[in-house]
């Protein structure tokens, strides 16, 4: 009985904790994408540009746009002759569970952010397995711009997928439902 006052067994203890606390959060990831539409069962055509595969955030891989005409600046994209900007962002806390709320909040930042914020259709489902959620929505600020936003619920962390460009370009938008499509979890 002398080990359960060894504080080595303390620490045993606190590690099989957090394991069992993460592993139970993962299945719980797994089992709210089960039944869920796929977001990105139909992609569009490839965009006739180059894609590169990189690392997502620590949850999977994506196909991001790459080749001369498109800048990075860190996690954010830009073709200047579309005017879009792709940006990608990570939220520390995963928000599994919670995703109806967690939009709303979204939707609150985006109307604090953006002139005349128009929130636009919005669907949750999954995307390789991984809860998820597509948005859309329109603003103004001198210029029309419109939005396709992924949002990628994972067990610890919450990633957003966002794109922008001007109302005349809004095809262009198929470029973010492409590399949606080509998201692999890890």
């Amino acid at each position: 009985m002398r080990f359960l006052t060894h504080p080595a067994f303390f620490v045993v203890l606190l590690v099989a904790y957090v394991v069992i606390r993460l592993l139970l959060r993962q299945r719980k990831a797994k089992s709210q994408a089960i039944g869920q539409p796929n977001l990105v069962e139909n992609p569009p055509p490839a965009p006739r540009f180059p894609l590169t595969r990189q690392s997502f955030e620590g949850i999977g891989s994506i196909e991001l746009p790459s080749g001369p005409e498109w800048e990075r600046h860190g996690k954010q994209l830009y073709h200047a002759g579309l005017r879009m900007t792709i940006v990608i962002q990570t939220q520390a806390e995963g928000f599994v569970g919670d995703e109806v709320g967690y939009l709303d909040s979204y939707d609150e930042v985006n109307q604090r952010d953006a002139p005349n914020w128009e929130r636009g259709p919005e669907q949750l489902g999954q995307v390789a397995g991984v809860v998820a959620a597509r948005t859309n929505g329109r603003f103004n600020n001198g210029m029309a711009m419109v939005t396709r936003d992924y949002l990628f619920f994972a067990p610890f962390t919450t990633v957003l997928f966002q794109s922008r460009v001007p109302a005349a370009h809004a095809e262009a938008l198929a470029t973010i439902d492409y590399s949606a499509s080509t998201f692999r979890r890890s």
